[in-house]
């Protein structure tokens, strides 16, 4: 009997969670748009955009791009959407 009520709460918090995560989601209005993120993204790593969105990572909404360079080694640069900073930036 302990064990299911202890596994209901778990599925009860990972639920709660998953909502909260999604409400977040929804209701972010990042301060800089697309494609300002994507000028300091280009800026810092010169190439092709392959992909680029929006995410919530580490507490923080970035706006993650996959940039080919010219040498085809495709790079990760993350940039904060409220202050467009370059948060990471790695070898994908």
């Amino acid at each position: 009997m302990k064990r299911q009520l202890a596994g209901l709460t778990l599925t009860t918090c990972l639920l709660v969670a998953g909502a909260a995560s999604a409400q977040r989601r929804a209701a972010h209005q990042p301060v800089l748009s697309l494609p300002q993120a994507t000028t300091i993204a280009i800026g810092r790593v010169p190439g092709t955009l392959v992909h680029a969105e929006l995410e919530f990572e580490n507490f923080l909404w970035i706006y993650s791009f996959e940039i080919r360079r010219a040498d085809r080694v495709v790079m990760e640069v993350n940039v904060d959407s409220d202050t467009g900073q370059i948060v990471e930036v790695s070898r994908d």
